[in-house]
């Protein structure tokens, strides 16, 4: 009974390994990036085919001929809210990824139908727009055609790489409009009791390097909302953005003086604080003195 038992174990083993299929790799596995841009998402979704010792621009990939950006199923690009690609309009949707390779410029379309294989069933007249890119060589050599975007605080650049040829192209949101709109009609034409909100809207205009007028208005209005605001450090860098030394420096001295007005638990914490402020009008007097000696 037991050797019957085991014998049928074995013809089941030799039956479930004769019929397992082998799992061979895909030649080119497709590739997905998912990217939180400014306002919007940007998704890149594409096969990636290997290099696997083959000449690639001009051979594999003709140039002057249109090329689905990729291998099987055409390359696709969505975003989610209206943005401008290479300096051009794109409502928010989904789009195929065409390019025609040059040696000297390369064509980069958006075509509105997402359903092609390869370049089988192109019609240029779904084209959403077309634009130019200049190929780069690379140092770095690709083996596999990658795609990358790269945040540029609010915008995107996409970048195209395969062997040693690069090229790239921009994607710009809207998010800085949008935020300079709102800004000017909630806060510098209209009022808000919220200090932070006048703070965080100088801070963006700081860290854009735009508009440094109104940033300081915007700094100037959270600290008088609240005197401790950590909107005066905001303020002082405006100042000395503006090359405003002096009033900069004035700026600190109230710092310190609030820093006395408050209570404090030990005398270190007060002292701490002064000396932070203590600290900056060192760095601005450095910056005073190499000034005047332009």
């Amino acid at each position: 009974m037991k050797s019957k038992l085991i014998l049928g174990l074995g013809l089941l083993l030799f039956a479930f390994v004769s019929n397992a299929q082998i799992v061979f790799p895909v030649l080119s596995p497709r590739g997905l990036i998912t990217q939180w841009v400014g306002n919007t998402y940007v998704t890149l979704s594409y096969e990636r085919p290997a290099v696997r010792g083959r000449e690639i621009f001009g051979s594999l990939v003709p140039y002057g001929e249109l090329w689905r950006t990729g291998a099987g199923y055409c390359t696709q690009i969505s975003v989610d809210q209206p943005v401008r690609i290479g300096n051009e309009k794109v409502a928010a949707g989904r789009y195929s990824l065409f390019t025609i390779p040059g040696k000297e410029e390369w064509v980069v379309i958006l075509n509105a139908d997402t359903t092609l294989y390869g370049t089988y069933g192109y019609n240029a007249e779904k084209d959403v727009i077309r634009f130019l890119a200049k190929p780069q060589e690379t140092n770095r050599f690709y083996e596999s055609l990658t795609m990358d975007i790269d945040v540029v605080p609010n915008d995107a650049v996409v970048y195209l790489s395969w062997a040693n040829t690069q090229i790239s192209f921009t994607i710009n949101t809207s998010i800085d409009e949008e935020i300079m709109y709102a800004v000017r009609v909630e806060l510098l034409e209209g009022e808000s009791d919220d200090p932070n909100q006048y703070a965080l809207a100088a801070e963006y205009m700081i860290v854009q390097n735009t508009n440094l007028y109104d940033a300081l208005i915007l700094a100037e209005k959270a600290v008088s909302l609240d005197p401790n605001s950590w909107a005066r450090m905001l303020k002082i860098q405006i100042l000395e953005k503006l090359h405003r030394y002096e009033e900069a420096l004035a700026e600190i001295q109230a710092g310190k003086e609030n820093v006395k007005t408050r209570k404090y638990s030990k005398k270190e914490y007060m002292d701490n604080d002064l000396q932070y402020w203590d600290k900056h009008a060192a760095r601005i007097r450095t910056k005073m003195a190499e000034q005047s000696n332009e």
